[in-house]
């Protein structure tokens, strides 16, 4: 059997720490009282989305804290958080990364292959404001497809850009904590790759 990846974090300054714990085929978080685990099977995640803001208490940051959401088909959204203070704060976005990476491994990648899979079947798919095809993307409705060739992707702190490389007037900004950012940048990533390879 898998073992698990677990961590274990504080859920505010004066609250009990709690424990995560991911594996290749579910999630489980502590809820409630020591040891009660809400379990989410990766079968039933729709859609991730997390975020890092700064804790600021009059003009200076002390803290971080860390927002996991996590779309499912039977329970709705289920949401993980945790904060760090000071000392904490670097070690915590360590742990961060490391479980954003981990969930990118574990669940969205196979989110994103049951996407492409699914647009394989349409003419196109509408995602966060942009017309995905098999053939480019469409940034709206008067203008023509970008092919992929031409589709560039910038990332900034809290957003990405779309756009086509030879008109940057065609563009579409996307929150990186939005629902379907990560499904379309995984999507773009994939076509753009394919497509430059034929």
């Amino acid at each position: 059997m898998e073992e698990a990846i677990a961590y274990t974090l504080s859920a505010g300054l004066l609250k009990q720490k709690r424990t995560i714990r991911l594996t290749s085929n579910y999630l489980e978080y502590e809820t409630g009282g020591a040891g009660r685990f809400t379990r989410i099977c990766k079968e039933e995640m729709c859609d991730i989305k997390h975020s890092m803001e700064w804790i600021y208490w009059y003009r200076f940051w002390v803290g971080c804290d860390f927002r996991i959401e996590i779309k499912t088909k039977s329970q709705g959204i289920c949401k993980l958080q945790f904060v760090s203070y000071f000392g904490q704060n670097s070690a915590y976005q360590k742990i961060y990364a490391r479980i954003v990476d981990r969930m990118w491994t574990y669940y969205l990648n196979d989110m994103v292959n049951a996407q492409l899979q699914e647009l394989a079947k349409v003419p196109a798919m509408d995602i966060g404001g942009l017309k995905l095809s098999i053939g480019g993307v469409g940034f709206d409705e008067q203008a023509p497809l970008t092919p992929w060739q031409q589709v560039g992707v910038k990332e900034y702190d809290s957003y990405y850009a779309v756009y086509d490389q030879d008109n940057p007037a065609l563009h579409k900004r996307i929150e990186v904590d939005a629902w379907g950012s990560e499904l379309l940048f995984g999507m773009i990533a994939a076509l753009k790759e394919a497509k430059c390879k034929e």
